[in-house]
Order: C-alpha cells, then structure tokens, then sequence
C-alpha cells in the first residue's frame, strides 16, 4: 500500500499533484502493532510520516533509532536538511518543551546534534532554550529527564525563572 502511494500521481487543472507524506494512525491501541506497522511503511517508502498515537509508549514503539535518524536526515517536511540550514552558520539555538509535554527530546537532539556537526557547528556553539510558557521551572533532574544526561552536562541551558534570564553552563556554574 505504502509504495502505490509514493507513486500515486493524478494532473488536475494543468498541475500534477501527489503524495508528500504518510499519516499513520495507531487505531489499535497496541504499541507493537503501531511499531511493525510503521517499519513496514518505512521500508516501502521514503515518504515522511506523520505517525499519530495518543500513547507515547506507541510512539517510542514506532520510532527506533534508524529510523529517528532517518527522519531527521531525509525527512523533515518542508524544509531542507537541517545539516543544510545550518551551514556556514556562526551559533544555534535548540527551543524545547517543558515537562508538561511527552515529547521524547532526549531520544531525538542526539540526531540533531549529528546534523549540527556535520554542518561545521561546534557543541560551544549550541544552546539550549526551555519554552517554558507560564509553567513552573525546571529543576536539574527535569532537565536531565526532558533532554538526557549528557546533553545537561555538556551543553549551555537557557530559561526564565520569575522573568529573570538563568544560564547553566557546562561546568555547572549557574547565573541569573
């Protein structure tokens, strides 16, 4: 099914119109059927996929490293290869949720910090940014959680407490 619709095109009024990605929806409720699902599309096609699941243990399922990898190289909607975007720049900056969303940023800025090297970008050269909103600040074990140890331990974090700026640095120095 996947490969017909990589390949379906149809010409309306002069312009021929395709597919640009996948959607998968895990309608089961079964993170190991949703998982074997979306390696079967993955190797029929190299469509992006729009995976929808409303347990993140389904999600997590789905997306094994290979294929987070892949995603983040050859698939991002839209736009070009971040590796591309990010060429000849000077600094980057990371913007991530806070703890009240289930995304699984500690398992995806690994892939993206691959990408940002093979652009040229030094790690002292990436900051992080927690988008916090109007939710609580984040203590050193949220960090951890939310992006990974490593990434708490060898990267600048940026956030507001109280509408004051805080940095923690690599070498755990923190200012305000």
């Amino acid at each position: 099914m996947a490969e017909e619709v990589t390949g379906y095109r149809v010409e309306r009024m002069g312009m021929m119109l395709g597919m640009d990605g996948i959607a998968i929806q895990n309608e089961s409720g079964d993170a190991a059927t949703f998982a074997v699902c979306a390696a079967a599309v993955i190797a029929q096609t190299d469509l992006p996929l729009i995976l929808m699941a409303t347990d993140p243990l389904s999600m997590a399922a789905a997306l094994e490293p290979d294929e987070i990898r892949s995603a983040i190289r050859n698939n991002l909607i839209g736009t070009p290869p971040i590796r591309e975007l990010a060429r000849g720049k000077n600094e980057v900056v990371i913007i991530f949720d806070d703890m009240t969303r289930v995304t699984r940023a500690a398992r995806i800025v690994p892939y993206v910090l691959e990408e940002l090297a093979e652009a040229g970008i030094p790690d002292d050269k990436i900051r992080f940014i927690v988008a916090l909103g109007c939710h609580g600040a984040l203590d050193r074990l949220d960090f951890v959680k939310k992006l990974g140890e490593v990434i708490y331990n060898e990267f600048m974090l940026h956030f507001d407490v109280d509408g004051r700026e805080m940095v923690i640095f690599p070498d755990g120095r923190a200012i305000v």
